[in-house]
């Protein structure tokens, strides 16, 4: 069991200056509002030797309030086919309505099985499941009078369930050195249509049509060494 908690400012907006440093009324904001975010992560592990010996099996839950980082999100790049996404946590978002802090929050479970086919030889499955869910007015829906040719894509922050499953083998010939291979699955479902980037001998474009969800597929190497 593992826990965390930490503290969550809006740190304000700075207003605008004008050439002589004078403020610019009604520019800025001042600091508005401080909340606590934490996380909580209880987990267990299962020796399994009547399989083979070293075989284990673990599983871990998370649950987070305003603490995506301790849920295993940072931020990442997700890309497939062409099309390539953002997936960037925040601990919370300021409701443009009431100026208040909204936490993010995050569940996730995941699993993994390690067997050994030899002392030095073993092979991993795993997997994982995560729901995030912003506060309610970290995003829009464009429509066709604020945006034309981008009329239903969701910006901002939107909320999305990501699976993960994956395997490796690998292979330890010495001790201190891992040789071996990884393949690992993702999913992304969002809630609505988000803008998909397309890079092409054009350069890089938003493509209007969007996307509610990517597919990637993963392949690694992996040459590590401990001392």
């Amino acid at each position: 069991m593992s826990g965390a908690v930490h503290q969550i400012r809006d740190l304000g907006v700075p207003p605008t200056l004008t050439a002589a440093g004078a403020i610019v009324p009604d520019t800025g904001r001042l600091f508005n509002d401080a909340e606590y975010g934490w996380a909580i992560s209880p987990s267990v592990q299962i020796n399994l030797p009547f399989f083979a010996a070293g075989d284990y099996f673990w599983v871990v839950g998370t649950y987070s309030q305003g603490a995506p980082n301790y849920a295993g999100f940072t931020g990442s790049n997700i890309g497939f086919g062409g099309d390539v996404t953002t997936i960037g946590l925040t601990d919370a978002t300021i409701n443009a309505f009431t100026g208040q802090l909204e936490k993010t929050d995050v569940w996730s479970i995941a699993a993994n099985f390690t067997h050994f086919w030899a002392p030095t030889l073993y092979s991993s499955i795993f997997g994982s499941y995560a729901n995030v869910q912003f506060g309610s007015g970290s995003s829009t829906i464009l429509t066709a009078a604020t945006a034309p040719g981008f009329a239903g894509l969701s910006v901002g922050f939107t909320d999305f369930n990501e699976i993960r499953i994956g395997g490796n083998t690998i292979w330890a010939p010495v001790a201190g050195l891992n040789l071996g291979v990884e393949v690992m699955y993702t999913r992304v479902d969002f809630d609505n249509r988000v803008p998909a980037v397309v890079t092409g001998a054009l350069g890089t474009v938003v493509r209007p049509a969007g996307t509610s969800d990517l597919d990637v597929w993963e392949g690694r190497l992996r040459v590590q060494r401990d001392f």
